[in-house]
């Protein structure tokens, strides 16, 4: 029996060491029946078609909003998204960015990296993350390179819809604040914290990347559907969480958004609860600078969103708060680094500023599967890899992770949770309906 038990300790180390020193290969479509071949065959392609087919339903309405003169500047950008999809579907090389933007040189020593890595960097045969990313930088240098819509964002409208049809929940979610003026217990603390940070995990389900542009229902009360939620967490460290913040002293926290709609109105919320629990001394939101993956937040979207929230009459006051907040105790910020297809390891070489600024917060919250994605490098690790490993040295302070599963890479699982998880739901990493509240400590 002593036997036995030292043969399965040596198993456990050998497993262990094997863990720690293979860096596993990245996700591609290179690796069919995969989620990221199917994203690269079907999803992107799916995208760009129905983003054609918007501007050719506006063009009379964006006519009349740019001028005439603009017609056949959407007519080129139109060929450039179409020419766009044609080497998408032929699998063609991935060129450079054409246009004198500021990231342009990045780009050209990321491609120019790949190549050297892979044989051909082509949309079937590189890194799903690199070809993702690089068809919205060809989308938006599609706009960047015209007369009259070099601003434009040609999902706007789309975010703005999903926010309209989201207000009803925003609202059941947002009266949930009100019980801070409530006298709680300690435990109800505890209680009301973990069901915010919840709530803004699972309204990362609302995702128009994944979605392919089409708004999705919201039916009933979120609050109400946690305790059945809960369940679906396949790592869950909110009581470490918790202790964090209860621990450290009253500081500032970093949330690194991700989609407008329900989900940045949850983000809102979370926020709100910080600052008024004085959780937070300030909350900083990082935005992307420029259109993303359909719904990703930028500048004009978070202020959008406050405007329509003020002007919805049940929702007025909170919108009037948050609007109040901005410059005091809510600060934006926009950084190229998050629309580079580089993962968060990279930071320190590639932006050592934006590192050193995260440092000196007291948490950062990163929202949602593109940020999971980058910073664990969208590799294909084991499971059961610790979260730390999969970070690969990408440790500026603590951080918190709220993610529901909609791409095949997830790590940090207890052994035995990943074949529980496909036995309910045989789509469990891609589906969104899975999630993690994961929480890693800043390095002594």
């Amino acid at each position: 029996m002593a036997m036995e038990s030292h043969t399965e300790e040596i198993e456990r180390t050998a497993r262990s060491i094997e863990l720690e020193t293979a860096i596993p290969c990245a996700l591609s479509a290179s690796y069919k029946g995969s989620f990221a071949y199917k994203t690269v065959k079907d999803r992107m392609p799916i995208i760009l078609t129905k983003l054609i087919d918007y501007l050719y339903r506006k063009r009379e309405v964006l006519a009349s909003r740019f001028g005439k003169e603009s017609r056949e500047d959407l007519k080129q950008i139109i060929g450039h998204l179409s020419q766009l999809r044609s080497e998408i579907q032929t699998n063609k090389p991935l060129g450079t960015i054409e246009v004198d933007s500021e990231d342009r040189v990045l780009w050209k020593q990321f491609l120019s990296a790949a190549a050297v890595e892979y044989e051909t960097v082509t949309w079937f045969d590189s890194p799903w993350l690199l070809v993702e990313c690089y068809m919205y930088r060809k989308i938006r240098e599609a706009f960047e390179g015209s007369i009259f819509f070099k601003n434009f964002d040609p999902w706007s409208e789309q975010k703005e819809n999903a926010l309209e049809a989201a207000l009803g929940t925003v609202k059941l979610t947002s009266d949930h604040l009100g019980k801070l003026n409530q006298s709680i217990e300690p435990k109800g603390e505890k209680k009301l914290f973990c069901e915010f940070l919840e709530l803004s995990l699972w309204a990362n389900r609302h995702d128009l990347s994944i979605s392919a542009g089409e708004l999705q229902k919201h039916h009933s009360d979120p609050v109400a559907k946690l305790v059945e939620l809960r369940q679906n967490l396949v790592v869950d460290h909110t009581d470490l969480v918790w202790d964090h913040f209860n621990k450290t002293s009253r500081g500032t926290v970093a949330i690194i958004l991700d989609n407008c709609g329900l989900e940045l109105a949850s983000d809102l919320i979370l926020a709100d609860y910080l600052i008024q629990t004085r959780m937070a001394e300030s909350v900083h939101f990082y935005v992307k600078s420029m259109p993303w993956f359909i719904s990703d937040v930028m500048k004009t979207d978070f202020y959008r969103t406050l405007d329509i929230i003020v002007a919805c009459p049940e929702l007025s006051l909170l919108g009037e708060r948050w609007k109040g907040y901005i410059g005091n105790s809510w600060f934006i910020h926009e950084n190229r680094f998050f629309t580079l297809p580089c993962d968060y390891s990279a930071m320190q070489n590639v932006d050592p500023e934006l590192y050193a600024t995260l440092s000196n917060y007291a948490a950062v919250i990163l929202k949602g599967d593109l940020n999971y994605r980058k910073l664990v490098g969208d590799l294909q690790w084991d499971y059961i890899v610790d979260f730390d490993q999969a970070l690969r040295g990408f440790r500026p302070t603590s951080l918190i992770v709220l993610r529901t599963l909609k791409a095949e890479v997830v790590v940090g699982l207890a052994k035995g949770m990943a074949e529980k998880s496909l036995a309910v739901n045989e789509d469990w990493l891609i589906s969104g309906k899975f999630g993690v509240i994961q929480f890693c400590p800043k390095q002594p």
